[in-house]
Protein backbone atom coordinates (compact mmCIF):
# COMPACT_ATOMS: atom_id res chain seq x y z
CA UNK A 1 0.00 0.00 0.00
CA UNK A 2 1.16 3.38 -0.83
CA UNK A 3 1.94 5.72 2.45
CA UNK A 4 -1.33 7.96 1.42
CA UNK A 5 -3.45 4.74 1.79
CA UNK A 6 -2.51 4.36 5.35
CA UNK A 7 -3.05 7.34 8.23
CA UNK A 8 -1.70 6.88 11.77
CA UNK A 9 -3.60 8.79 14.76
CA UNK A 10 -2.36 8.36 18.82
CA UNK A 11 -4.01 10.26 21.49
CA UNK A 12 -1.01 11.22 23.18
CA UNK A 13 2.49 11.49 21.86
CA UNK A 14 3.23 12.10 18.34
CA UNK A 15 3.27 9.56 15.13
CA UNK A 16 6.74 9.67 13.43
CA UNK A 17 6.54 8.54 9.56
CA UNK A 18 4.38 7.27 6.97
CA UNK A 19 3.10 4.26 5.52
CA UNK A 20 2.95 0.41 6.74
CA UNK A 21 5.33 1.20 9.54
CA UNK A 22 6.37 4.33 11.95
CA UNK A 23 7.26 5.51 15.43
CA UNK A 24 5.13 6.11 18.28
CA UNK A 25 6.77 8.59 20.36
CA UNK A 26 6.08 9.03 24.15
CA UNK A 27 4.28 12.16 24.99
CA UNK A 28 6.87 14.48 26.32
CA UNK A 29 4.88 15.26 30.02
CA UNK A 30 5.01 11.95 31.58
CA UNK A 31 6.23 12.95 35.12
CA UNK A 32 7.53 9.70 36.49
CA UNK A 33 6.33 8.10 39.99
CA UNK A 34 8.59 5.33 41.58
CA UNK A 35 7.39 3.35 41.35
CA UNK A 36 6.49 3.98 38.00
CA UNK A 37 2.89 4.28 36.90
CA UNK A 38 1.52 2.64 33.72
CA UNK A 39 1.51 4.53 30.75
CA UNK A 40 -0.92 3.72 28.14
CA UNK A 41 -1.10 5.62 24.63
CA UNK A 42 -4.43 4.84 22.40
CA UNK A 43 -3.41 4.93 18.92
CA UNK A 44 -6.01 4.26 15.19
CA UNK A 45 -4.60 2.74 12.19
CA UNK A 46 -6.81 4.08 9.37
CA UNK A 47 -6.60 1.73 5.70
CA UNK A 48 -8.39 3.11 2.87
CA UNK A 49 -8.40 1.54 -1.20
CA UNK A 50 -9.34 4.94 -2.26
CA UNK A 51 -13.12 3.03 -3.17
CA UNK A 52 -14.36 0.96 -0.35
CA UNK A 53 -15.48 3.01 3.23
CA UNK A 54 -11.53 2.83 5.04
CA UNK A 55 -10.91 0.08 8.16
CA UNK A 56 -9.80 0.78 11.22
CA UNK A 57 -7.83 -0.87 14.22
CA UNK A 58 -7.55 0.42 17.51
CA UNK A 59 -4.38 -0.48 19.40
CA UNK A 60 -2.88 0.50 22.55
CA UNK A 61 1.22 1.16 23.40
CA UNK A 62 2.91 0.99 26.28
CA UNK A 63 5.27 3.68 27.32
CA UNK A 64 8.11 1.98 29.54
CA UNK A 65 9.84 4.68 31.86
CA UNK A 66 13.17 5.30 30.60
CA UNK A 67 16.28 3.55 31.92
CA UNK A 68 18.42 4.52 34.17
CA UNK A 69 22.04 6.01 32.39
CA UNK A 70 24.04 3.45 34.26
CA UNK A 71 22.51 0.32 33.09
CA UNK A 72 24.01 -1.98 31.02
CA UNK A 73 22.56 -4.79 27.98
CA UNK A 74 22.58 -8.25 29.13
CA UNK A 75 25.56 -10.18 28.47
CA UNK A 76 24.98 -13.02 25.73
CA UNK A 77 27.72 -16.23 26.44
CA UNK A 78 26.50 -18.11 23.70
CA UNK A 79 23.58 -19.25 21.70
CA UNK A 80 23.52 -23.43 20.59
CA UNK A 81 21.19 -25.86 19.11
CA UNK A 82 20.92 -29.62 20.18
CA UNK A 83 21.22 -30.29 16.79
CA UNK A 84 23.10 -28.17 14.31
CA UNK A 85 22.03 -30.53 11.01
CA UNK A 86 18.08 -31.70 11.00
CA UNK A 87 15.99 -32.63 8.35
CA UNK A 88 12.97 -30.60 6.90
CA UNK A 89 9.94 -31.27 9.21
CA UNK A 90 11.77 -31.68 12.70
CA UNK A 91 12.77 -29.56 15.51
CA UNK A 92 15.71 -28.97 17.38
CA UNK A 93 16.02 -27.35 20.78
CA UNK A 94 17.90 -24.07 20.70
CA UNK A 95 18.97 -22.24 24.22
CA UNK A 96 20.95 -18.90 24.75
CA UNK A 97 23.58 -18.54 27.57
CA UNK A 98 22.81 -15.05 28.90
CA UNK A 99 22.70 -12.88 32.42
CA UNK A 100 22.69 -9.29 33.40
CA UNK A 101 25.10 -7.05 34.58
CA UNK A 102 23.00 -5.27 37.12
CA UNK A 103 21.25 -8.81 37.84
CA UNK A 104 18.29 -7.73 36.63
CA UNK A 105 15.46 -10.70 35.33
CA UNK A 106 15.68 -11.83 31.72
CA UNK A 107 13.25 -12.07 28.94
CA UNK A 108 13.68 -13.70 25.57
CA UNK A 109 12.19 -13.35 21.60
CA UNK A 110 13.03 -16.51 19.48
CA UNK A 111 12.81 -15.42 15.90
CA UNK A 112 13.01 -18.28 13.72
CA UNK A 113 13.66 -17.96 9.33
CA UNK A 114 10.47 -19.74 8.97
CA UNK A 115 8.22 -22.95 11.04
CA UNK A 116 7.40 -22.18 14.63
CA UNK A 117 9.11 -21.50 18.15
CA UNK A 118 7.58 -24.16 20.86
CA UNK A 119 8.21 -22.65 23.96
CA UNK A 120 9.27 -19.80 25.98
CA UNK A 121 12.33 -18.67 28.15
CA UNK A 122 16.01 -19.34 27.42
CA UNK A 123 15.64 -23.08 25.98
CA UNK A 124 12.96 -23.29 23.25
CA UNK A 125 12.12 -26.12 20.47
CA UNK A 126 12.75 -24.93 16.49
CA UNK A 127 9.74 -26.86 14.68
CA UNK A 128 10.86 -26.56 10.75
CA UNK A 129 8.03 -26.31 8.08
CA UNK A 130 8.14 -25.77 4.55
CA UNK A 131 11.52 -24.50 3.19
CA UNK A 132 12.80 -24.24 -0.45
CA UNK A 133 16.20 -24.84 0.15
CA UNK A 134 19.12 -27.11 1.69
CA UNK A 135 21.02 -24.25 3.78
CA UNK A 136 22.21 -23.24 6.73
CA UNK A 137 19.46 -20.52 8.49
CA UNK A 138 19.81 -18.52 11.63
CA UNK A 139 17.65 -19.14 14.50
CA UNK A 140 17.34 -15.33 16.53
CA UNK A 141 16.93 -14.52 19.91
CA UNK A 142 16.71 -11.29 21.66
CA UNK A 143 17.56 -10.69 25.28
CA UNK A 144 16.17 -7.91 27.06
CA UNK A 145 16.65 -6.75 30.67
CA UNK A 146 13.70 -4.43 30.33
CA UNK A 147 15.31 -1.63 29.00
CA UNK A 148 18.40 -2.88 27.19
CA UNK A 149 18.45 -5.44 24.76
CA UNK A 150 21.31 -7.99 23.56
CA UNK A 151 20.81 -10.27 19.97
CA UNK A 152 22.56 -12.89 18.50
CA UNK A 153 21.69 -16.49 16.89
CA UNK A 154 22.27 -20.00 15.79
CA UNK A 155 22.93 -21.68 12.68
CA UNK A 156 21.30 -24.79 11.77
CA UNK A 157 21.46 -26.40 8.60
CA UNK A 158 18.47 -27.96 7.19
CA UNK A 159 18.30 -30.56 4.78
CA UNK A 160 14.86 -31.21 2.41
Amino acid sequence: LGSDRISWECDRGTVEGTGPSVRIVAPNDIVWETPPQQVVVTCTATVTDGENSPATRDFTVEILPPCPSDNQPPVINGVYAEKDHINLGERTTVWVEASDPEGLDLSFEWTPPFGDIDGTGDRVDWVTDEVCCTEWYDVEVVVSDGCKTSWAFVSVHVDV
